[in-house]
């Protein structure tokens, strides 16, 4: 079989499920891709590269996840500014311009809404998430420390003696921030999680709230992966 004639459907564990593409995919998207020429396939593609990012700059070599000379990349820029579709973000102390989906502005108008109503409860408040390296959050380690002041690299592929975090060191999002990283091991037979590193970044105040919220997603997550218990080493 054509390997055209399949795709990835779904995952268990680490598992790939695949499928053959009629059953999976519905007959009438199919019947428009047949249709499609290049340059509509490729607009549409970068669309979807922009909704996967939400906050975007042209300088990324993989923009819209084609080979795209630097010209090119200028140029959709410039042309969908001009159609209104895309609206150019000025970030403070940022010199580098960033670009978001004219679609998007009320989303962020009302988040940068909420923040203000919040007041200081907004920190101890927000909710804990560990992100997995591939998260499309962290696709850009540009776009990360420009946005977050976040410096993220996936050490898996690093020797370990000169790992920082761990091989599988993950992101600590509290709310809309970046604070930190864990490094979890799973011993499946023993049902337990160990967190090899809780590393939590400078200028985080560990407050009581913080230090509740973080050992309850530690929980959350130990749980979730089929531990019964856990344990936490001492927070740097």
């Amino acid at each position: 079989m054509d390997a055209a004639q399949i795709r990835i459907v779904g995952r268990e564990g680490n598992q790939r499920l695949f499928d053959v593409t009629d059953r999976s995919v519905p007959a009438e998207l199919l019947s428009l891709a047949g249709t499609l020429g290049e340059v509509e396939a490729g607009r549409l593609m970068t669309h979807k590269y922009m909704r996967a990012y939400r906050i975007f700059e042209p300088s990324d070599a993989r923009f819209g996840w084609q080979r795209l000379k630097a010209a090119e990349r200028r140029a959709i820029m410039e042309q969908g500014v001009a159609a209104g579709v895309i609206t150019a973000l000025a970030i403070e102390e940022l010199e580098r311009p960033y670009y978001m989906l004219t679609s998007d502005l009320d989303c962020l108008i009302e988040h940068q809404r909420q923040i203000d109503g919040a007041g200081d409860q907004a920190d101890d408040d927000a909710p804990i998430s560990f992100l997995p390296p591939l998260d499309n959050l962290l696709w850009s380690r540009k776009r990360l420390e420009d946005l977050f002041g976040f410096e993220y690299r996936w050490e898996i592929y690093t020797p370990a003696v000169k790992r920082k975090y761990g091989y599988y060191a993950m992101p600590i999002l509290a709310g809309d921030r970046l604070i930190g990283r864990i490094d979890p091991r799973l011993d499946e037979k023993q049902k337990h999680l160990k967190v090899e590193l809780l590393q939590i970044e400078p200028g985080i105040k560990i407050s009581d709230k913080l230090r509740s919220s973080l050992t309850s997603a530690i929980e959350a997550f130990a749980k979730s992966h089929g531990a019964q218990n856990f344990t936490i080493p001492a927070w740097t």
